[in-house]
């Protein structure tokens, strides 16, 4: 976008009338009515911007050009100057990097136009740098430092700011097309960067689309505070200033502010009302209603007179919170019928429960939804479903797709637990206490799993007559129907219910392909869901043949980074991940990580997640660290530590650190998290119980048992009643209990967790899922203590000869039966055996765990073991020693397996 102003300076710097005039010429054939502007305000210009006079006479007499754009690869300081992001008239601003060698850092570096440097002071030209220094919050780009720097004998003045990877408010808006909800956080997030400026006397002065960048989470940043000017200073602006705050944002700019008069905070709220009107032009509307509340806010914001708008942006901020918490505006005249429309949209399940409640005991009808293509409306619409009109279909999409926004936001684990407290409690009322069987009941009880049964109603009562329903009103419309098929199928998805959603998405691929093709990005964009539920299924074999199909073909049909094909990417890359495919899926994931950084995609935190994963099961945890660490400061700057996905992050980056062998400062965050995830979900939280198990894991390494054990003792206590006895988490806290017995010598309650998590994973996963396989390891190795060398060989050679089934020879599982082999032949007697065990490990070792991972240290240790029962002393030495370094390094002195491999080196 072409700037008045910086034109303006472009040619005032010309030293002759020609060739401003020959300026102004080429001009008019990209803008006739900038041209005209440009012509009339260098006419006044001798009586109004005394600043571009003396720019012309500098021009003049030092013959000088504008050298600010030509310093590309040169350094300022310990500053090297990498590449331009913005040029303009009155300065260059470049992406630069520390070079001191100290740490590494970007920043933007503002070089101002050398022309204005011998009739500039320092004062004016680093006013910004005084500004914006005296600022610190994160809507407001931070200023580092400032100087002046000299370049083929000219000088010029230089800012260093903050570095924002993101894009300017209308190019956001134009390229996003983010829905208003979006819309209105950002401008909720502007509000609260202006009202702190503001309340540190300073005001902007110059709000518009290109002084507002958006990073790739749509959060804000104030830039630009060039003429930003203190609350009731005393001396008077200068002339140019005046000028300037007139001509550069005309569009954006209040009334007092084009008259020239003292500006307030109040001219910073009418600038923020244009910005707001000029966005609901450009979002996706939602509803009508949204749209016109925010209409409202801007009308108030942009009044005319000073008095007349919102007193503070803080206003403006409190009434935006209200539109996102589904309250009635302030500001709204107190109407009946808009008052009930909020209250609607604040509880609609509530006022969604209660008709259907209405209807059911009205007529004796059941409804087949909660307010979700009623069975009226669905025979009236299919009665006309021939006649609707395009903005219809829009329309009866976007009610699906709130409504399934509805039931997606269902919590599965809250609908168990309410479940189950439903049940005790009607059970409580028909029966009195001594009626029932104490125990019969509670083992009843502890065997259901609410979670499932609450979603098989949800799926029988409510998405079976959905589907049904559209299936019947829309088999003529294949286009609708297939929208709404997709979308439900979606919502299943993500509930869970995937045997569903794969029924769905086939439904949805079948009429794509017979109306659409083959080669239709919407119909490859359905195979990419229905990869992704086949993910979900753990039938990763039938998704990576789906996807491998689908990349090519998408490829050609769609944009390079599209969010269809950063979605397949994705997909694809978890596909390989889970088949231990880690180079492949390593280049696949990179990949999509360099599209969605170009496209500036959502994606992107996904591929971070993702890849950390890749490089934990690798065992190059450093790398998995960082990853996740970015994801994490990510989802703290953009919702604070008090949130669920902060949170959920932050479990993650705990469990990494304890295996990177940073377990003391692990403990902490995860003490630390314990604590917020109590406070924010509470005690039965998923999330809190999976903290609570990977703090007990930690704890186990640590050697600190009797914490572990109440820690996982309590999770099951808490957790067994939300989810069931069978649900794979409970199985696994069993399985890490036992695990804790296991070691603190009591083998007898060590079997019997083991034995019973071993059973039911064995039923509800199956033999050869990698948990069940896991969990048959531990108890093999629980045995050889016990000395039933028998039953312990007889369940390693079952796993290893199931990981030959499954083609599974290449992952971390194969390594434990290896290992546990070992051992458990050199306990046997059985030395040469054992050493074959090791050396087969070793082998396999090459593509799977690094020097980065502690397990690979206690192999070691183990195969030096085995080496002094061969009475190779050298060589066991060698490889205690390397085993011992590496545990230290990662776990710690006081880790059991550094403990056993020190003595058995002192033993040598």
């Amino acid at each position: 976008m072409m700037n008045l102003f910086q034109l303006y300076l472009d040619a005032a710097a010309l030293p002759t009338y020609q060739e401003q005039q020959h300026f102004i010429d080429t001009l008019a054939q990209k803008s006739a009515k900038l041209a005209e502007k440009l012509q009339a305000l260098l006419a006044d210009s001798n009586n109004t911007l005394h600043l571009a006079d003396d720019i012309r006479h500098a021009a003049k007499r030092l013959q000088q050009q504008d050298i600010s754009g030509a310093l590309t690869g040169s350094r300022l300081g310990y500053w090297q100057l990498e590449r331009i992001i913005a040029l303009g008239g009155m300065s260059t601003v470049y992406l630069a990097s520390r070079q001191d060698g100290q740490f590494e850092q970007q920043v933007a570096i503002k070089v101002l136009n050398p022309l204005i440097f011998p009739v500039t002071t320092n004062s004016k030209a680093f006013a910004e740098a005084n500004v914006a220094a005296k600022l610190n919050h994160p809507g407001i780009t931070k200023v580092f430092d400032a100087g002046i720097t000299e370049y083929q004998g000219q000088q010029a003045h230089y800012i260093v700011m903050e570095y924002i990877d993101g894009h300017s408010l209308d190019t956001w808006l134009n390229n996003s097309k983010p829905k208003l909800t979006s819309v209105v956080q950002l401008f909720i997030a502007l509000c609260d960067a202006l009202h702190y400026a503001h309340t540190h006397q300073i005001i902007h002065a110059d709000l518009k689309p290109e002084n507002i960048l958006v990073d790739e989470h749509g959060k804000p940043k104030l830039i630009d505070f060039g003429i930003a000017r203190l609350k009731q200073q005393d001396e008077q602006a200068p002339a140019y200033v005046q000028h300037y705050v007139r001509a550069l944002s005309r569009h954006y700019a209040s009334p007092e502010q084009l008259n020239g008069e003292p500006l307030t905070t109040l001219s910073d709220t009418y600038s923020l009302g244009i910005l707001l009107r000029y966005a609901l032009k450009t979002a996706t509307i939602q509803t009508t209603l949204l749209a016109d509340e925010l209409n409202v806010l801007s009308v108030k914001a942009t009044a005319e007179l000073p008095e007349q708008r919102f007193l503070s942006v803080h206003d403006l901020k409190s009434e935006l919170i209200a539109l996102t918490e589904q309250r009635p505006l302030s500001i709204q005249p107190a109407v009946p019928l808009y008052r009930l429309r909020k209250f609607i949209r604040r509880n609609p399940i509530v006022t969604a429960l209660f008709t259907f409640a209405f209807i059911s005991i009205g007529t004796g009808i059941a409804g087949t939804s909660w307010g979700f293509l009623e069975a009226t409306k669905q025979r009236d619409i299919a009665t006309d479903a021939k006649n609707l009109a395009e903005h219809k279909a829009q329309e009866l999409e976007q009610v699906v797709r709130f409504q399934s926004a509805q039931l997606a936001s269902i919590n599965p684990l809250q609908l168990g637990e309410n479940l189950n407290t439903i049940i005790q409690n009607a059970v409580t009322k028909l029966y009195p206490s001594d009626a029932i069987d104490d125990l019969r009941y509670t083992e009843l009880q502890s065997s259901l799993n609410y979670t499932d049964i609450g979603l098989s109603l949800l799926q029988n009562t409510i998405f079976d007559k959905t589907i049904i329903a559209i299936d019947e009103q829309f088999s003529e419309q294949p286009d609708i129907q297939t929208q709404l098929l997709r979308t439900t199928a979606v919502t299943l998805n993500e509930l869970g219910l995937q045997n569903l959603a794969n029924e769905t998405f086939q439904k949805v691929i079948q009429i794509q392909q017979g109306y659409l093709g083959e080669s239709n990005s919407k119909t490859l964009q359905s195979q990419v869901y229905l990869a992704e539920v086949l993910y979900h299924q753990r039938k990763i074999n039938e998704a990576k043949t789906l996807l491998e199909s689908i990349l090519p073909v998408q490829q050609k049909v769609v944009a390079a980074n599209s969010e269809d094909l950063l979605q397949s990417l994705n997909i694809y890359g978890l596909v390989l991940l889970s088949l231990g495919n880690f180079t492949e899926a390593e280049q696949i994931l990179e990949e999509g990580l360099a599209k969605s950084i170009a496209a500036d995609s959502s994606y992107k935190e996904h591929f971070y997640n993702n890849l950390a994963t890749l490089y934990y099961q690798t065992g190059n945890t450093e790398k998995a660290i960082t990853y996740l660490g970015l994801v994490r400061e990510v989802y703290k700057s953009k919702f604070g530590e008090e949130n669920p996905l902060y949170l959920t992050a932050t479990i993650n980056y705990a469990a990494l650190n304890h295996r990177q062998g940073n377990s003391d400062y692990a403990k902490e965050i995860f003490g630390r998290n314990q604590v917020l995830l109590e406070k924010v979900l509470g005690n039965q939280h998923i999330n809190t119980l999976l903290n609570r198990a990977n703090f007990a894991s930690l704890l186990i390494d640590k050697n600190e048992l009797p914490q572990a054990i109440l820690l996982l003792s309590k999770n099951i206590a808490d957790g067994t009643p939300l989810l069931g006895e069978t649900h794979n988490s409970v199985l696994i806290w069993h399985d890490n209990l036992a695990t804790a017995h296991h070691f603190s010598g009591n083998f007898e309650l060590a079997q019997q967790h083991y034995e019973h998590a071993h059973k039911l994973m064995q039923q509800q996963r199956g033999e050869t899922h990698h948990t069940t396989l896991n969990s048959q390891i531990k108890l093999a190795r629980l045995y050889n203590e016990q000395e039933n060398y028998a039953a312990s060989e007889q369940l390693l050679l079952d796993v290893k000869q199931k990981l030959e089934q499954i083609n599974q020879l290449n992952g971390r599982l194969f390594l434990d039966v290896q290992y546990a082999l070992g051992v458990l032949y050199r306990d046997m007697q059985y030395p040469e055996l054992s050493l074959t065990q090791f050396e087969t490990l070793f082998a396999a070792n090459q593509n799977i765990l690094n020097d980065n991972h502690w397990q690979l240290g206690m192999y070691k240790m183990e195969y030096g073991i085995t080496l002094i029962a061969l009475k190779r002393q050298e060589e066991a030495k060698l490889h205690l020693t390397a085993g011992i370094e590496q545990l230290r390094r990662l776990v710690g002195d006081e880790h059991r397996m550094t403990l056993k491999g020190i003595k058995h080196l002192n033993m040598l």
